[in-house]
């Protein structure tokens, strides 16, 4: 009953934005030119065009057909069927220097998965492919559920995600549609200067596609199956459909549009669970001329899905004192343990959670001499619902004989029952932000300057409303083979809302100038500069517990710089050498022993000396990087509260550290060979704890030791197998550790590689893809959003997929 609301909600949306643009695009699509003008008909002679005769009938002779025929081909435009494939490289990107900059002249790590690498991997929400991303970790379902070089960056707020290089995302607990993105980019480290408050682990950022000039119309359909131990073929299905439309309205190409539609059904692997999604893409750009343009973006989503809280370890080692002096079987090295057969579900048939989001983008250029101007927007309205029983932090575990165990140990053993917290929660966020600047070059060719000075900011607005929060009661589950859907004491599938319920309402203004200088001497050395003044504003309070959760304001005034050095050893070999700084003011509803808020921000510098080579035919590109980062005003609970209100008592801690080397290949020998591989050696730990001096050297959560992905793509040449094509990816994770070294639960998980597999075929304009996820059928904990949460990866799974252009 979904997809049919689903779509009138698309065709609504279309029809609205066709009024905009004075389009049919109905019509755009079934006529497939936009000329203004009727072309005669390639069926008929010329003759039978004029209006005059267009009452008598013609009657055509077997030669006149076959003419006519023939002429209709010579129209066709040709198709060939060619065995290259479009390069994954890209030689120049903006993102890391705002200005349009050669990646061997970046003194920084860059990774680019483009549209054609996107492509191959056959994605069809951005959760496809972020495993290939080097130096990105999964911890979180949400959006910004990662590690970057092991640092976190997940929480409430969304500094370290951006879209076109702004901040706000219309869909933040689900996965996010392909179907608009062109490539993604990977900064690494942290890069204030350039966009604001951030963590310093990286900077992800999204590229949608934009409108072109070239008429073109791609469909595009897809369909899945989980073929493994738990689902068997056929068991649980899925799929997807889009459509993109692009191409020029007038004929002095002024005015260009694109529109994409895409409807995604990828329920997750797991028994009961789905996933259901809508996007609508519209954008249109006005170009007076070369130098000057204007585009306009409008972006709808909405996500439907059943919430999956993944599974309890169950832990088997004997209980023993942790550091801190608590029992605990689930601390350290030694920790033994279990996990539930991976198709075990806790939540319930009728646990949902709903995720919807309009955006809208403006991008403005226009050129003056050697100077440009731009002007950059993004305004986001996001709103998520969630309503589940579920198991966290404060779910109780339960002995057979009845007794809940206080204080609460946050580990399982085989004989545990779960009794799980009811959570009824309404967000909503709010982000309005914009980004201009002026670019230009002076100087002679031999000492050339290229200046970039700039503001940005905006206000980021936070509503979290519990409309039930609570509280620990029956029904209890069993670890294994847990019975779902029962009913409460009230009869009722939930208990009734109102229990700690809240309504906190952060807002944050940040308002940033900034300035940098990219020096090109002599074309062999390359010096780069940036600096930039914040001032950041926030506010928060519980609208419904003012007393425990009072009024509070602060003001953070930060400068951040970075300098950078590029050596040209050669014309293909460079040696690089950077160091950057971050900062991130803390949440201002934490306070202090005096209930006062106002810690310093987080703050965060790094150090990368690299090499970079890249051959003369750009076919082979390599990079490789020692890195330093140093993350410090780290805000942790001291375990004890404010008596007065109840409140948790935060406090500024230690240091964490994260350290390592990275490398990437990109090489495409030849025309129809293509391979990616990233290999990452890292350890990201606690550096200095005051309050928990036990815990220096600890190993950060969700930050593996080891990882590296690979993919390759070949195309036969042969003539039997003309338009046939093969593609491999592997994936590997090292082990790493989950929970929290200053809690009861730290143990470590297990790595894991995963071996992906693809068949393409194209004939003529359409093109056919067969990709295999997970070959293996490997059993793996995919992400860790905490020590009770482990989120499993999904089984075998077999995508086909088709696409047309014309």
């Amino acid at each position: 009953m979904r997809t049919p609301i689903l779509m009138t909600t698309l065709l609504r949306r279309a029809a609205r934005w066709r009024t905009v643009c004075g389009l049919t695009f109905g019509l755009l699509l079934a006529a497939g030119n936009i000329s203004g003008q009727s072309a005669p008909s390639p069926d008929l002679p010329a003759a039978q065009t004029n209006p005059s005769e267009a009452a008598s009938p013609v009657t055509l002779t077997p030669s006149e057909l076959s003419q006519a025929a023939q002429e209709r081909a010579v129209q066709l435009d040709p198709v060939y069927v060619s065995a290259a494939i479009g390069t994954y490289h890209e030689t120049t990107s903006s993102m890391a220097s705002k200005v349009p900059t050669n990646t061997m002249d970046l003194a920084s790590s860059l990774e680019i998965l483009n549209h054609n690498a996107i492509t191959d991997r056959n994605a069809n929400t951005l959760q496809d492919i972020f495993a290939y991303v080097g130096g990105v970790n999964q911890t979180q379902t949400n959006i910004n559920g990662f590690t970057f070089r092991g640092l976190p960056v997940s929480g409430s707020f969304l500094q370290n995600i951006e879209f076109d290089g702004l901040m706000g995302t219309p869909l933040k607990k689900s996965a996010q549609s392909a179907a608009n993105v062109y490539e993604l980019e990977y900064l690494k480290g942290p890069n204030t200067v350039l966009y604001g408050q951030m963590h310093p682990g990286g900077l992800m950022n999204i590229v949608s596609k934009s409108p072109q000039d070239k008429q073109g119309i791609e469909l595009r359909a897809s369909g899945f199956t989980y073929a493994g131990a738990f689902k068997k073929f056929g068991d649980v299905n899925g799929g997807g459909m889009s459509i993109d439309a692009t191409g020029p309205i007038d004929s002095g190409h002024h005015w260009l549009y694109r529109v994409i539609g895409d409807l995604e059904s990828t329920p997750p692997s797991r028994p009961g669970d789905f996933d259901r999604l809508a996007s609508v893409f519209s954008m249109l750009t006005y170009r007076a001329n070369d130098r000057t343009e204007f585009t306009i973006k409008l972006e709808s989503d909405q996500d439907y899905r059943r919430q999956d809280d993944g599974l309890f370890p169950i832990f088997t080692s004997p209980i023993i004192p942790t550091p801190q002096g608590t029992a605990s079987a689930a601390y350290g090295a030694g920790a033994r343990y279990y996990l539930p057969p991976f198709n075990t579900v806790y939540q319930n048939t009728y646990d949902f959670g709903r995720d919807k989001g309009e955006a809208l983008s403006t991008f403005f250029r226009t050129a003056i001499g050697e100077w440009t101007f731009r002007l950059q927007t993004r305004s986001v309205w996001h709103q998520d619902l969630t309503q589940e029983d579920t198991q966290n932090s404060t779910s109780i575990f339960v002995l057979p004989t009845g007794v809940k165990i206080t204080p609460k140990p946050a580990y399982a053993v085989p004989q545990s029952l779960i009794s799980r917290q009811y959570n009824d929660i309404l967000n909503g966020h709010r982000w309005n932000f914009f980004d201009a600047n002026v670019f230009g070059t002076i100087g002679p060719d031999k000492f050339k300057n290229t200046i970039v000075v700039g503001m940005g900011g905006g206000t980021e607005q936070f509503d979290n409303q519990r409309l039930g929060f609570g509280p620990n009661v029956t029904p209890n589950v069993t670890i294994l083979n847990p019975i779902i859907n029962q009913p409460y004491t009230n009869g009722l599938p939930y208990p009734a809302n109102g229990t700690a319920t809240q309504h906190v309402k952060n807002r944050s203004t940040s308002m940033g100038y900034y300035a940098t200088d990219q020096a090109r001497i002599l074309n062999r050395l390359h010096l780069s500069y940036g600096i930039r003044a914040d001032q950041y504003v926030q506010t928060g309070i519980d609208l419904l517990n003012p007393v425990k959760t009072p009024y509070q304001s602060e003001i953070v005034r930060a400068v951040d710089e970075q300098l950078g050095l590029v050596f040209n050893l050669t014309r293909e070999l460079a040696f690089y050498s950077s160091w950057s700084q971050s900062t991130t003011p803390n949440t201002v509803t934490a306070i202090n022993a005096q209930g006062r808020s106002g810690f310093p921000p987080e703050a965060g510098e790094q150090f990368e000396n690299g090499f970079k080579f890249e051959a003369p035919d750009n076919r082979l590109s390599a990079s490789i990087c020692y890195f330093f980062i140093s993350r410090t005003n780290v805000l942790v609970l001291s375990g004890q509260t404010l008596p007065t209100t109840g409140q948790g008592i935060f406090r500024v801690d230690g240091a964490q550290h994260s350290e390592g080397a990275e490398l990437e290949v990109e090489w495409h020998p030849i025309p129809n060979l293509q391979v990616q591989i990233e290999a990452d050696v890292m350890k990201a730990f606690v550096a200095t704890s005051a309050q928990n001096p036990y815990t220096q050297g600890d190993d950060l959560a969700g930050a593996p030791r080891t990882s590296g992905t690979f993919w390759g793509r070949y195309n036969f040449t042969l003539p039997q197998l003309k338009g046939f094509g093969l593609g491999l990816g592997v994936i590997n994770v090292g082990k790493q550790w989950a929970g929290d070294p200053t809690t009861v639960t730290y143990f470590v998980l297990p790595g894991w590689t995963r071996v992906d597999a693809a068949l393409y075929y194209r004939w003529h304009r359409y093109a056919f893809a067969l990709n295999v996820q997970n070959v293996g059928d490997r059993r793996y904990i995919q992400s860790v959003q905490s020590a009770e949460y482990l989120v499993p990866g999904e089984q075998r799974k077999l995508t086909f997929s088709f696409d047309t252009k014309f």
